[in-house]
């Protein structure tokens, strides 16, 4: 019969090894390792447990997101790439207005990639003139389409593409 590692005894045994960059709430995980230790799990059971976990919800959210795109490609049709320059050019010229504040906040949660929020965004940029969203335009102005990574580069972090 082989060796069953011994339940974890307390939450300091319990080593879940987020990989590197995952942000996780110290209290959320020092509950969790809490539970772990409750319900007699050992540290590599809590450890497996807590990385399935984090793969099912990027899992779900990546198919939110695929879905959430899928449907605006359908209603935007031709000018979805456009609608979704001006959806950054909206967010631009909102950062901008907020000291440079919401685009890392956006950027930490992944709210540039939401389809809903992208809407709202583009919503908002029929609403301002082009002048307020810095060349950006709902038509598309002359700009070509970047992806989100290379817009938060070039447009809120000021790097290069």
């Amino acid at each position: 019969m082989a060796h069953r590692p011994p339940p974890a005894c307390s939450p300091d045994d319990i080593d879940l090894g987020w990989p590197e960059g995952t942000q996780v709430d110290p209290v959320q995980e020092g509950r969790f390792k809490q539970e772990c230790v409750r319900l007699g799990v050992t540290a590599e059971q809590a450890k497996a447990l807590a990385h399935w976990q984090l793969k099912e919800v990027a899992d779900a959210k990546a198919e939110l997101l695929r879905i959430g795109e899928a449907d605006l490609r359908s209603r935007w049709g031709a000018h979805f790439d456009a609608n979704r320059q001006a959806a950054l050019g909206a967010l631009t010229m909102l950062d901008r207005k907020m000291e440079g504040r919401l685009a890392p906040a956006f950027a930490a949660i992944g709210a540039a990639d939401d389809p809903v929020i992208i809407e709202a965004l583009h919503a908002l940029s029929t609403l301002v003139s082009e002048d307020s969203l810095g060349g950006a335009s709902p038509s598309g102005g002359g700009t070509k389409p970047m992806s989100t990574e290379q817009f938060l580069m070039k447009e809120v972090f000021g790097g290069k593409e």
